[in-house]
Formats: C-alpha cells, structure tokens, sequence
C-alpha cells in the first residue's frame, strides 16, 4: 500500500507544479507587456523633449531675427543686397569683369 500512496502524492506534486507554472507565466506576460510599454513611453518621452527643446531654442532664434529685423541697419542690410539700392550720397560701381 505505500506505493499506491506514492503515486497519487508525486502525481499531486505534479499537478501543483504544472498548475504554479501557469500561474507565474500567467502573470509574467501582462507584467511583461507593462514593462515593455513603458520602456517605449520613456523613449517617446525624451523623444517629446528633445523635439521641445528645438522647438524652443528656434523659437528663441526667431524673436532675435524679429527683434533685429526692426533696427535700421537690418533694413538697410536688406535694401542694400536684395534691392541693390544706395543712400542718396553714394554711387554705385559694378565690376563688369567679374560677370
């Protein structure tokens, strides 16, 4: 008789075995997809960060070439290379061997 008791007693133990390893792999996946997402967050997070940082310091740019764009000498700048005019004292000499 004490090996008929053996069996069901091994065959428990499997049972309890089989039965804690699906419970753990049950639980592992979900945990593991938590993980997993949150590990891509991060990423997105300091991807989001970065792209703001830029954002910013183009934005900083910009309101020094607004601020600049409204002094004299940025319009005269511009008057001078894009329009190619001259203050009214001044003459003009092209330099036609370089065309």
């Amino acid at each position: 008789m004490k090996g008929v008791r053996k069996k069901p007693k091994n065959k428990n133990n499997l049972i309890f075995a089989f039965l804690l390893i699906v419970i753990i792999v049950t639980l592992s996946v979900p945990m593991y997809k938590g993980i997993e997402k949150k590990f891509r967050l991060e990423e997105e997070i300091s991807s989001l960060a970065e792209q703001s940082a830029q954002a910013a310091h183009y934005n900083n740019e910009l309101k020094d070439r607004i601020r600049y764009s409204d002094e004299d000498e940025y319009v005269e700048k511009i008057a001078r290379e894009k329009l190619n005019m001259v203050m009214p004292d001044e003459i003009l000499f092209i330099d036609s061997s370089n065309q």
